[in-house]
């Protein structure tokens, strides 16, 4: 008997923790993150914070460069999210480094997941940001494709106590001195549509940033169904 391959699986979930620029001088940290799976896809976020103009200017897993999918800086300069991507990435445990255009108060994050599509797995990336007047939440809106999506955010705000939204996963949330950097999941959405991706609780006069990227499954395939 056949049956179909499952979607799109949450696989594992790591961090850098919060590095201030003192930790970092030259600007590069590392950090383990493990894969596993068939069809697998690698999200790793970046939080900047106090980034006066400066981004990543790359990240590599096991040797291997990742592809940037977006960024969004506060139009002040005080914080910055970027997601960078991997098609494949190779199994088991490796090493995540990022280096950045400077020494900064950073946060690096990075999500894995199988039964990803496997030469275009992603669509409807989106990102927002703004300087609070009253407490507000950060909050970006991604329109899914395909049926059972998966939406990954990544934010980046100089407040320090921030809270996923409703419906939501969360896969980090990191504080440090300057601000904090924190992610979350949510899958799958189905039928397509509008994903908005939230967190509450950011402060009056807080600034904050906000990007989220949608991964497609892979094709279903039919499998032998296990033998009673």
């Amino acid at each position: 008997m056949l049956g179909k391959r499952r979607g799109i699986q949450f696989d594992a979930a790591s961090n850098s923790t919060y590095l201030s620029a003192a930790a970092e001088p030259d600007g590069i940290y590392s950090w383990s993150h493990t894969c596993t799976g068939a069809n697998r896809f690698l999200v790793v976020g970046v939080s900047m914070l106090s980034v006066a103009g400066s981004s990543v200017t790359g990240i590599t897993y096991n040797g291997v460069a990742l592809t940037k999918i977006g960024h969004v800086a506060s139009v002040s300069g005080a914080v910055r999210a970027e997601l960078w991507g991997l098609i494949a990435p190779a199994t088991g445990s490796n090493t995540i480094t990022v280096t950045l255009s400077t020494a900064l108060d950073s946060v690096g994050c990075a999500v894995s997941f199988t039964g990803v599509h496997q030469t275009s797995p992603t669509e409807g990336f989106n990102s927002a940001s703004a300087t609070n007047v009253g407490a507000a939440d950060a909050t970006v809106d991604v329109t899914t494709v395909a049926d059972n999506d998966w939406v990954i955010d990544c934010v980046a705000t100089d407040d320090t106590a921030i809270t996923v939204g409703a419906g939501q996963t969360q896969r980090w949330n990191t504080t440090g001195t300057l601000g904090s950097g924190a992610g979350s999941t949510e899958g799958p959405k189905s039928p397509a549509g509008a994903v908005t991706m939230s967190w509450t609780d950011v402060a009056a006069l807080a600034t904050w940033t906000i990007s989220a990227i949608s991964i497609k499954p892979a094709p279903e395939t039919l499998l032998p169904r296990p033998r009673a």
